[in-house]
């Protein structure tokens, strides 16, 4: 009877890791930042508008129903479905 082999690699192989570079200059850094920030400012006014009840126009409704919706089971059917498993 053989003994068992043992696995060729038993720690994980290294794999290089993405570093930032030391050549970037900080003004590109900075002026990205700047734009990321007036980008999610901007959508963050428009979401708290919308949810303020101060934005114009008519309420919007879903076209579709919610999943919550969708998973509710009358109380009745459920009552119905006890009645027949115990016959």
């Amino acid at each position: 009877m053989r003994e068992p082999m043992s696995p060729t690699c038993m720690a994980p192989v290294l794999m290089p890791m993405p570093m930032r570079s030391a050549g970037q200059p900080r003004a590109l850094n900075s002026s990205f930042r700047r734009a990321a920030l007036r980008c999610i400012s901007s959508a963050l006014a428009t979401a708290r508008l919308a949810w303020s009840g101060k934005a114009t126009g008519a309420p919007q409704k879903a076209i579709t129903a919610s999943p919550m919706y969708l998973s509710r089971v009358p109380p009745w059917l459920s009552r119905i479905s006890c009645d027949m498993a115990v016959r």
